[in-house]
């Protein structure tokens, strides 16, 4: 999946975050994910929007040869990319469903981990519901990682930041699919389900800090950018803040933030 609304989720925009992902993952929580697969001989993951394997990517060193892998995505094309990462040792099963509608149970079935990256904040309460239910009722953990928690900062400073921020932060609320999409407020929502079903949560920012990268930030400027033209943000006032960011990157100048929540969670039976 991709980061939020406004950022398309083509193989192109996947590729360009994904070191940034990875850097970004907080410690504690990739710690507490590792100690609960150890107790597993044979760990069988399964990976909601997968894209392109990014979280695959990610885990397979830490979790090591041998597990068992159900790649879910609605994206035929990225989970044969995703597949190709698995370059002998593992067993993988690429599903193609559409995360909106078909069954999170029988998707889930049999799963130890459930992981999802950048995938909360764009779909409702309802849907969140349900993913913890499915999970809860297969046994298996969740990890869930990347979920903006509307914690964005740009250097330099420009005066309008705040401004753009928030009204991104409103256009990230939309209806991405799900239903009205929980955006920002997606990490605290999910802690808060999980709390009061009694699972053990471990929690951390997993943040993009001060990203240099200049492919990085004009990906992401451009589709904040667009976002904010589609849902009337003033054009000389966002023409303004787009042109001043954008010399800023072409400088070298700039760094963005982006704050991340990462999220590991077992539920009171295991």
């Amino acid at each position: 999946m991709g980061l939020t609304g406004g950022l398309d989720f083509t193989g192109d925009w996947l590729a360009l975050r994904e070191p940034f992902d990875h850097v970004a993952r907080a410690p504690v929580v990739t710690a507490a994910t590792l100690a609960h697969l150890a107790t597993r001989p044979t760990p069988r993951l399964v990976d909601l929007g997968c894209g392109r394997g990014s979280g695959l990517r990610f885990l397979r060193p830490r979790v090591g040869a041998g597990a068992r892998w159900r790649l879910v995505d609605r994206d035929r094309a990225l989970l044969d990319h995703a597949a190709r990462t698995l370059d002998g040792g593992d067993e993988v099963e690429l599903v193609t469903a559409d995360l909106r509608g078909d069954d999170l149970g029988d998707v889930v079935a049999g799963a130890h981990l459930v992981t999802a990256a950048a995938l909360i904040d764009l779909v409702d309460d309802a849907w969140l519901a349900e993913l913890v239910a499915a999970v809860g009722t297969a046994g298996a953990a969740l990890l869930v990682t990347g979920s903006v928690d509307g914690r964005v900062a740009w250097e330099p400073v420009h005066p309008a930041d705040g401004d753009m921020v928030a009204a991104y932060a409103r256009h990230q609320a939309g209806d991405k699919g799900f239903g009205e999409a929980l955006g920002t407020a997606a990490p605290a929502r999910l802690a808060e389900r999980l709390e009061a079903a009694r699972w053990r949560v471990t929690a951390a920012r997993g943040d993009w800090n001060r990203v240099g990268d200049p492919a990085l930030q004009r990906a992401y400027l451009a589709g904040v950018v667009d976002a904010l033209a589609e849902h009337g943000v003033a054009g000389d006032e966002l023409a303004a803040w787009h042109r001043f960011r954008r010399d800023a990157v072409d400088a070298a100048a700039s760094r963005l933030t982006v704050g991340h929540v990462d999220l590991f969670a077992t539920p009171p039976e295991v």
